[in-house]
């Protein structure tokens, strides 16, 4: 990894880079702040919330794909009233289409700020793993426990 990282600012805590796990409890700060509390930092990468469709998902996709070591991206949590868990799994299954744009729930998403290099990265080498609506931490640190060293 070159440069610093993350290359976003946003709210979240940044635990051990090498670590293959990153973390998004959508738009629930009392979620973060209880697995902040509860993870051993070299659990995760990253840790913090995302609470827009739009900039918050860019600015998302750009910390996890400018850290090479980052493999999963688990989503957990409270999320917004407009609901940000579905453009992250449909960017991680699908990419962004031809004019910078991905389709959920019907509706056109634009993400004008991120690169079709930077999606298309996040699409190939991030699985997304979709617990949104989870906010037990035991089950989370069990979940994050199965993915990768601690």
């Amino acid at each position: 990894m070159s440069g610093e990282w993350p290359v976003e600012p946003g709210d979240y805590v940044i635990g051990d880079p090498s670590s293959p796990i990153a973390v998004c409890t959508l738009s629930d700060e009392e979620l973060m702040r209880e697995l902040e509390a509860r993870l051993d930092r070299r659990a995760y990468a990253i840790l913090g919330v995302t609470r827009t469709r739009n900039i918050g998902v860019e600015k998302l996709v750009r910390n996890v794909v400018s850290n090479p070591n980052i493999a999963y991206l688990v989503l957990a949590g409270r999320d917004s009233e407009e609901p940000v868990a579905p453009v992250i799994v449909e960017l991680g299954r699908s990419g962004l289409g031809r004019d910078g744009s991905l389709v959920v729930g019907g509706r056109p998403i634009r993400l004008r700020n991120l690169s079709p290099e930077e999606a298309e990265a996040f699409r190939r080498r991030v699985r997304v793993i979709d617990m949104s609506g989870v906010r037990d931490p035991e089950a989370l640190v069990e979940a994050l426990g199965r993915l990768g060293p601690a």
